[in-house]
């Protein structure tokens, strides 16, 4: 398929008039024209951290209404996701799970990548707006039924590197093919070096939730910036 006299991006972020040739989900060729706008041709997007939309709630919907979720996503050119939940009993983790994972069976919009656990393994002092009474130690348990609930579908924790028994969960995570992202943490940049070597790959919402940057200790935001691994921010003018 040839899409003419479209708008794209370029490798230097130029927005350029032109056409492209776009063949079995791959672009094969790329002919610009100068100047102009048309339409715009992007990539879909992909959302990591998710809580709901369009009056759907992940911790409190059935699977056909994230299903319905993952309609509206798709019509906004997000073509994959992971439905993240909030720190509560494990029970109720576990049962948005599973609604999760029954959802992406029956699922033919924006593609449902697993679940993404912010909370219960996080700080009490960085909770942000997660409820205290339900933070916990890491608890390997917790992963395990979740990866049985799952299948093959990836779970990505957000956890703070001072929680009890972080390094060895993270490891344990990774080790399984899983992803770990520090997050509501007010860790040390030597501490978020640690739970780096142990398997983390990722800093969740920079400078939100988090230790700040200050001239004696450049806490989680500090480490997020030197650190090479990526970064999460939300880009709405009001978290950063």
């Amino acid at each position: 398929m040839i899409y003419r006299d479209i708008t794209f991006i370029d490798k230097n972020y130029n927005l350029i008039l032109g056409d492209v040739d776009v063949e079995n989900g791959f672009v094969t060729s790329i002919v610009p024209k100068g100047e102009g706008i048309g339409k715009p041709l992007v990539p879909p997007f992909v959302d990591i951290h998710i809580h709901g939309g369009y009056g759907v709630d992940i911790m409190n919907s059935s699977s056909s209404e994230i299903i319905y979720l993952s309609k509206k996503l798709y019509e906004n050119n997000v073509g994959a996701y992971m439905p993240t939940t909030v720190a509560k009993s494990y029970s109720k983790i576990l049962a948005s799970a599973k609604e999760i994972k029954y959802a992406s069976k029956n699922n033919n919009y924006a593609e449902i990548l697993g679940i993404h656990i912010e909370g219960p393994f996080i700080s009490k002092e960085y909770k942000g707006i997660m409820e205290e009474s339900y933070i916990t130690p890491c608890n390997i348990k917790l992963y395990e039924d979740l990866k049985n609930i799952m299948g093959d579908l990836k779970i990505r924790f957000t956890i703070a590197p001072e929680c009890e028994g972080a390094y060895e969960f993270c490891k344990y995570v990774t080790d399984n093919g899983d992803f770990i992202s520090i997050g509501h943490s007010g860790a040390s940049v030597s501490e978020c070096k640690e739970l780096i070597n142990n398997g983390a790959s990722s800093y969740t919402h920079l400078f939100n939730a988090m230790s700040p940057v200050n001239h004696r200790n450049m806490g989680v935001a500090g480490a997020g910036i030197i650190d090479s691994n990526f970064v999460e921010v939300i880009c709405d003018f009001v978290h950063i």
